[in-house]
């Protein structure tokens, strides 16, 4: 296996290695039924959809989590089932969740993978609870999620002001959660430090004018990701590059809209141990205190905040410090999973097969 994985790309080896979802002693049981928890996993496994891009973020943040929780997940990887049957995709995640008898069906819709008819069959037809998690209702609630909730048994979202949306809707079984990291993945590996700064993300909107003033002041800054000149770094080459980085950078913008939101970067630089200066969001505090990460409010700011960082060791460490205790005691995602399951099964939204 090791000799025929080194003839891989990156790219290619990070695929392989994420075909199999990792397995746990433990059994997450909050139904009280005896049995992990049986969750139907429906996620896009590829990045955006594609194979080219890697793996994705929900299968690192969603899929091996809830493995790791102790939960039995059924994988329904929905970029796979569009692209086998088409709008047959729907049907097939019909057969899966019959043949299965899910305690849950949760979903992390990307566009239109299954539509969302679908979802209502499942729950109304089959009788199995339908959740599902999103993740943009700072932009597309009102065009996107409103499709859904016919036909959903509860909502995540990781927008408090979305909230009142739901309720306008008359929507009430909505819960607010929010990103994390994988622990077992995003973990300090002791590395020399080599690089001054680094950004790891895709350069929409105007991440590429920010990096530019960085370097204008002679900051020296390592951008990868799709879009960059040095292109997109695998999982394994992401934590190397950060563990490696001196200040890690994380531009808390939407490829849509104007807004700074909390990202999931928010939280696997913590936990990997490093220094972060984040952008300013109106929920970030609530997660870390500025003790913990550092928050720049505008491009200015971030090049003022960037010199002084570099220039301060002592500061770097003990914000490297404080982050990554703060992620453990709450932000893996295990435990976020975990709060958010234990949540819906004590409010009955949840029933065991």
């Amino acid at each position: 296996m090791g000799s025929s994985l080194t003839l891989l790309k990156a790219q290619d080896a990070e695929v392989a290695a994420a075909e199999q979802a990792p397995t746990s002693q433990q059994v997450f049981d909050p139904l009280g039924c005896g049995r992990p928890l049986r969750v139907l996993l429906a996620y896009s496994h590829y990045d955006y959809g594609s194979k080219r891009r890697g793996i994705s973020y929900e299968t690192t943040a969603f899929r091996d989590p809830l493995s790791w929780l102790g939960c039995d997940v059924i994988e329904a990887r929905t970029d796979a089932l569009r692209s086998f049957a088409g709008r047959g995709a729907g049907e097939m995640l019909l057969e899966l969740a019959f043949r299965h008898e899910p305690d849950v069906l949760f979903l992390i819709p990307f566009k239109n993978e299954v539509r969302p008819e679908i979802i209502g069959r499942l729950r109304d037809e089959l009788e199995i609870p339908t959740v599902a998690w999103f993740s943009d209702d700072h932009w597309r609630f009102d065009d996107f999620t409103v499709k859904f909730l016919p036909h959903l048994s509860a909502a995540v979202t990781t927008s408090r002001a979305a909230l009142e949306k739901y309720r306008r809707r008359g929507f009430d079984r909505v819960l607010k959660s929010q990103w994390s990291a994988n622990h077992h993945i995003f973990r300090p590996l002791g590395l020399p430090l080599v690089h001054d700064c680094s950004f790891i993300g895709q350069p929409h909107s105007d991440r590429r004018e920010l990096v530019r003033r960085l370097k204008r002041a002679g900051i020296e800054v390592v951008t990868r990701g799709f879009g960059w000149p040095e292109g997109r770094a695998s999982l394994r080459e992401m934590v190397e590059i950060s563990n490696q980085s001196r200040l890690c950078l994380n531009f808390g913008n939407a490829s849509v809209g104007k807004e700074n939101q909390v990202k999931g970067r928010d939280f696997e630089i913590p936990a990997m141990g490093r220094p972060m200066l984040t952008a300013a969001s109106p929920e970030i505090g609530e997660y870390f205190s500025e003790a913990e990460v550092a928050v720049y409010r505008d491009g200015d700011d971030l090049v003022e905040r960037v010199l002084e960082l570099l220039a301060d060791a002592e500061r770097r460490e003990a914000l490297a410090r404080a982050g990554h205790a703060r992620f453990l005691a709450e932000h893996t995602a295990e435990k976020r999973l975990g709060a958010l399951f234990g949540e819906m099964a004590r409010a009955g939204w949840l029933s065991a097969r």
